[in-house]
C-alpha cells in the first residue's frame, strides 16, 4: 500500500483485525497496545497485511479499532472484516453519529474515513481464539477464522517490537 493512495480492493475481499496489548499487557504501566490487519482476495490469497502500536491510552480496545481505522483510511472497495472486538463491532453499528464511552477520537477518525472512501466496509463478529475445527463447528466461516488468527499473529509480533525494554 502506498501510504499517500488508498488501494482498491478487488470484488469479493475479506479482511480480519486484531489488537494485542503485548507480553505485559496485565500491567497498565508497562502494556504497549498494537494492532494487526490482514485482507485476503476472493480465493483466500493475502493481499495485503499491516501492524502496528498505537497512540494515546494503552489499551487492547483501542488497538482493535485502530485496526479498522487503518483498513478504512487505506482502502477504497467493498469489504467484509471479521473483528473479535464486541465493543468495535456494538460502536460501528452505532453509525457515525453514535455516542461510544471511550477513543471517540478513534471514532471519528474511522467515520470521516469512511465518508471518504469508496465502497462499503461490512464488519461481523469472530470469537478469538478457536481452532479451525472449533470456529468450523462454532459456524464461522473459514475465511473469517483465518484472517482473525493472521492478524492476532501481526497484533502480537507488532507488540513484541513496541515493547517496553526490560532494561
Amino acid at each position: 500500500f502506498n501510504n499517500d493512495e488508498r488501494a482498491d480492493l478487488p470484488p469479493g475481499a475479506k479482511a480480519g483485525t486484531d489488537g494485542s496489548g503485548g507480553p505485559d499487557s496485565i500491567d497498565q504501566r508497562l502494556r504497549m497496545a498494537s494492532w494487526g490487519v490482514v485482507v485476503l482476495d476472493l480465493s483466500m490469497n493475502t493481499i495485503a497485511w499491516a501492524s502496528s502500536g498505537i497512540e494515546g491510552l494503552q489499551t487492547v480496545p483501542r488497538a482493535e479499532l485502530a485496526a479498522l481505522v487503518w483498513l478504512a483510511e487505506k482502502t477504497n472497495g467493498d469489504v467484509a472484516v471479521a473483528i473479535d472486538a464486541l465493543s468495535v463491532i456494538k460502536g460501528f453499528h452505532k453509525g457515525p453519529f453514535g455516542i461510544h464511552e471511550s477513543h471517540q477520537d478513534l471514532w471519528t477518525v474511522l467515520w470521516q474515513h469512511i465518508a471518504q472512501r469508496t465502497g462499503k466496509i461490512q464488519v461481523q463478529w469472530m470469537k478469538s481464539h478457536l481452532e479451525p475445527q472449533e470456529a468450523s463447528e462454532a459456524g464461522f466461516e473459514t475465511w473469517a477464522h483465518f484472517t482473525n488468527w493472521a492478524a492476532d499473529d501481526l497484533a502480537e509480533e507488532a507488540a513484541a517490537r513496541v515493547r517496553i525494554p526490560d532494561t
